[in-house]
């Protein structure tokens, strides 16, 4: 598995808003799980300029994109339930097989 660090900063956005100061220890521990047992993936600049071009297309979120478009450039997989961005992926012809990984697929990766 892999993460790119703009994914953490993400969820760092989503956790001011919805977890207290006191549990900050509990994010402490999450953080350092995931760079403890995930690989950090450095996008190339192909993957940020088609990240891009998906923002351009339509769909607007930019850090979605920007893992698609990494994990397809480095030949990795996207695990994701997030229907709609694969459903948007499939209707502006971007691939999906070989990338993109759901709960109904994941075993294509074993």
């Amino acid at each position: 598995m892999h993460y790119l660090e703009i994914g953490l900063l993400e969820a760092m956005w989503k956790i001011l808003k919805i977890v207290p100061a006191d549990k900050l220890s509990r994010v402490r521990i999450g953080i350092t799980a995931i760079r403890r047992t995930y690989h950090l993936l450095m996008p190339r600049a192909d993957a940020f300029l088609e990240a891009y071009r998906i923002y351009g297309a339509g769909h607007h979120d930019y850090i979605d994109a920007l893992y698609y478009a990494a994990a397809k450039s480095e030949n990795n997989s996207l695990p994701t339930i997030d229907y709609s961005f694969i459903d948007f992926l499939k209707e502006h012809g971007y691939p999906i097989n070989g990338v993109v990984y759901t709960p109904k697929n994941a075993e294509e990766l074993l």
